[in-house]
């Protein structure tokens, strides 16, 4: 496993690697595997040990506690990209849960046929209810598929991958059963007549195909009977000529699976080229696992088709208010194309020029909503470097000084001179630029008289490992009721001039540094906008950028 820093500072490696066989302590002590400075975190702070499959963190009755994905855990299970947050710093997991092995390519069916020894309707399927035995051996025997029935209960309703999951409860009916092929097959949804293998537990599992017996598959699913196979030539209902023997298939054990109401899946278990068959009690095993299988399966099935839902319904709000700026803002561009010809029939240039100003705004503004939509939609890792705040905050204000003039407005940079900011300068020139142009616009809304200021300030927290960067403004302040979901996607206070994405992308980008946006506003007195960036590394190779 391993845990990537994301926040905060580390004198040494930013990735730590995590060892299955060792334990892994998180402190402030220089002793333990991961060493963090911090006074909030306590010397043993908390440690990385095996679960199950995988991995959880436990508290080590620390001072300040640890959380995971923002909530506070004493011992949790750790899963890919959780966000393990001890002190000051975060951590992101993953590798945190092992891969199953690759499915063979497809299915090879064998023509073959055999005696069906005993069968048991699915629904019937009881491992309490033993098998026809007697003596004490019988009973240890009972007792431990017994035990095996529970750890495969245990492995189905665990976390993690399904795949994984499947992998692992195959694997345990491989052991239990001292069987030599065991997989769980699905039928293709667009050919009832095509099957797939979705997890496989054999020696030869790497080989092109999972090769099973036809009429035993069709046979468990005609009849909805789980089927114990043995001599093949004892059934007249069998072609005698087609012998499972002919295969190596000793004995097998096959169970229909229900799914969304239809036995969409079976799970097919053999024992090949040996003299040991299958019991009663083999069968009751495999029954009863194939029914905690199908539960499983539905259950995976259910969650699917809701995230699905939840996707398409997240889709259409996108599109819905994509459509909706769009609208406004091509109703603003036919008006100005209308204008335009005017005034270049009546000749007057002082309007063609103000027109096409405005037209500018327009295409301007639909290339921001396009770029904000694609910023919006797609995850990206940021690069940061050390960022020259002195250009940066030039960059910013330089464009605008005329309409800075023009309204009255007053910019002020400030920088501390240990604040060092590390970032990626592209994505957060972009975040200061929203902020900057909406501080700006604020001031058309008038301020009561009072003086009109942006002010863009950056400071050091060294306490709290990260820089502060504030933009503030002396405008009308946002309403409370608006305030709360400025940050949602397309809402915005600026009626149709506003694409409702600025905001939403800005946090977007901040948090995707491992750092936090956030504002506060009272109505008359101004708004802030405060941003927490992690503090650069220190590192000699990330030193200021020469003048």
């Amino acid at each position: 496993m391993k845990l990537e820093l994301i926040k905060g500072q580390s004198d040494g490696p930013r990735v730590f690697s995590v060892d299955a066989e060792s334990a892994c302590v998180i402190g402030r002590s220089g002793k333990c595997e991961i060493s963090l400075r911090d006074p909030n975190i306590s010397r043993r702070h908390a440690e990385i040990l095996r679960h199950d499959d995988g991995f959880a963190v436990r508290d080590l009755k620390s001072r300040n506690g640890i959380r995971l994905n923002g909530v506070a855990v004493s011992q949790a299970p750790l899963r890919d990209g959780d966000i393990l947050a001890v002190g000051s710093y975060e951590l992101r997991v993953s590798d945190a849960v092992p891969q199953a092995p690759p499915i063979a390519d497809g299915v090879a069916f064998q023509e073959t046929q055999s005696r069906v020894a005993l069968t048991l309707h699915h629904r019937e399927a009881d491992i309490l209810l033993g098998a026809d035995r007697a003596g004490d051996a019988d009973i240890e025997h009972e007792n431990r598929m017994l035990r095996e029935i529970c750890e495969v209960a245990k492995i189905i309703a665990g976390r993690g991958e399904p795949a994984v999951i499947l992998q692992q409860a195959l694997d345990t009916l491989h052991s239990v059963l001292d069987a030599d092929t065991v997989c769980l097959l699905m039928r293709e949804p667009a050919d009832e007549n095509a099957w797939r293998a979705r997890a496989v537990s054999n020696q030869t599992s790497g080989r092109a195909s999972v090769q099973v017996s036809r009429s035993i598959v069709n046979g468990a699913l005609r009849e909805g009977h789980a089927f114990l196979t043995t001599d093949p030539l004892e059934d007249a209902r069998f072609d005698p000529s087609l012998s499972i023997v002919s295969h190596g298939v000793s004995s097998a054990v096959c169970t229909p699976l229900t799914i969304g109401g239809s036995f969409d899946g079976v799970l097919y278990i053999d024992r090949r080229r040996r003299r040991s068959v299958f019991d009663s009690l083999d069968l009751r095993l495999a029954a009863t696992a194939g029914n905690l299988l199908a539960l499983f399966l539905e259950k995976e099935r259910y969650e699917n088709e809701v995230r699905e839902k939840t996707r398409l319904a997240v889709i259409g709000e996108v599109v819905a208010g994509l459509a909706h700026c769009v609208k406004n803002v091509l109703a603003g561009l036919e008006m100005s194309v209308a204008v335009f010809e005017m005034a270049v029939e009546r000749n007057k240039p002082e309007a063609v020029a103000s027109t096409l100003k405005t037209m500018r705004d327009i295409q301007r503004r639909i290339s921001e909503l396009m770029l904000n939509m694609l910023s919006y939609a797609k995850e990206r890792r940021p690069q940061p470097t050390v960022v020259d705040m002195d250009r940066l905050a030039d960059d910013l204000a330089n464009p605008y000084r005329a309409r800075l003039e023009e309204q009255g407005v007053a910019f002020d940079y400030r920088r501390d001179p240990d604040a060092v900011v590390y970032a990626d300068e592209q994505s957060l020139h972009r975040v200061l630029l929203n902020l900057f142009l909406n501080a700006l616009d604020a001031m058309d809304a008038g301020n009561d008289g009072r003086p009109k200021r942006i002010r863009l300030e950056v400071r050091p927290e060294k306490k709290l490992g990260v820089v502060v960067l504030t933009v503030s403004d002396t405008g009308p302040g946002i309403p409370p009721d608006k305030l709360e979901r400025i940050f949602n996607s397309f809402f915005s206070t600026k009626g149709s001039r506003g694409t409702g994405l600025g905001l939403a992308v800005s946090r977007k980008i901040i948090e995707e540094h491992g750092g936090t946006l956030s504002v506060t506003s009272e109505e008359g007195c101004g708004t802030e906008f405060l941003i927490r960036l992690p503090a650069a590394p220190e590192d000699s190779s990330l030193a200021e950028p020469e003048a």
